[in-house]
């Protein structure tokens, strides 16, 4: 569940740290541009290490930072967005869409995390996803103004770098937004039944997130694939989600090229790893790709 949910939108025992934090980072280049590919994670502990000299190198040089979307200086676009693609108009409901055992079962886990129920019957299920896994972050220990991008936006503004996005604000949320509404239950529901017990398949999400930040702050590429398109409840919610976005960000990632100087791409891991990664793809259109 976490995973699914972290790669959503806003993500996301005792927590352990690495002891020596190298998460991956790759280029791409010709003979006057570097263009460098960094996968993050939105939502983290708060006193995780994660800067390397390495990172820091290629932050600093470069004079263009791009993320998926300007969540610091585009935040009212993609509140006002969320708001009028994510909730039902009118007396509909999600529980209208659910069976008894789905709302009682999404009724225990939402209690079980502090979320009340109620708020969630108005929400569409892809934004439900998304209230769930920022309270999952939140039970992990873990802080959206902690994430990689929370960090890293500001500190481009402050030093002058241009700023510029994979995704629009409209493209950001109706990638997921649009889908059929059974698509999106499927993937609601889906790691919601995995257990019988709600409190374990809590815990269960919380152990995931916590281990996948590891997984990530070690540089272990391989472990932070998303599993494919079984995993995520559904194989349209996986192409909405991960492929037809990895490769809508082609060419928006080949164009920086065509601008000398060097180029900081900073998006959600899940992004570069796996084999339908932006990753992946650079190599099958012909780039040289460095890194892990």
């Amino acid at each position: 569940m976490c995973r699914r949910f972290l790669q959503l939108f806003a993500a996301l025992a005792v927590w352990i740290a690495p002891a020596s934090a190298q998460p991956a980072l790759w280029s791409i280049s010709d003979e006057d541009t570097v263009v460098h590919l960094f996968g993050t994670v939105h939502t983290l502990p708060s006193d995780l290490d994660w800067r390397t000299d390495s990172i820091d190198a290629a932050f600093d040089a470069a004079d263009t930072f791009c993320v998926e979307t300007d969540i610091v200086g585009r935040f009212g676009d993609v509140l006002r967005i969320t708001l009028r693609e994510g909730l039902f108009a009118g007396d509909e409901r999600l529980s209208h869409h659910l069976t008894r055992d789905q709302q009682a079962r999404l009724a225990a886990f939402a209690a079980e995390l502090d979320v009340l129920y109620h708020g969630l019957d108005v929400q569409k299920p892809w934004n439900v996803m998304m209230t769930l896994s920022q309270a999952l972050a939140k039970r992990s220990g873990f802080d959206s103004e902690a994430g990689v991008e929370m960090r890293l936006l500001p500190e481009a503004t402050a030093s002058g770098k241009a700023i510029c996005e994979m995704e629009s604000p409209s493209e950001h949320v109706t990638s997921i937004s649009r889908l059929p509404l059974d698509v999106q239950i499927a993937a609601l529901i889906h790691d919601a039944e995995a257990h019988d017990e709600v409190g374990v398949a809590v815990n269960a999400a919380v152990e995931e997130l916590r281990t996948l930040v590891d997984n990530w702050a070690a540089g272990d590429v391989a472990a932070l694939d998303g599993g494919g398109p079984d995993s995520f409840g559904h194989p349209d919610f996986y192409d909405a989600l991960l492929t037809n976005r990895n490769q809508n960000w082609l060419p928006r990632i080949e164009a920086l090229l065509d601008d000398p100087g060097v180029k900081f791409v900073a998006v959600g891991a899940a992004h570069l790893s796996g084999p339908d990664s932006v990753i992946e793809m650079l190599k099958e259109r012909g780039h040289q790709v460095e890194g892990p």
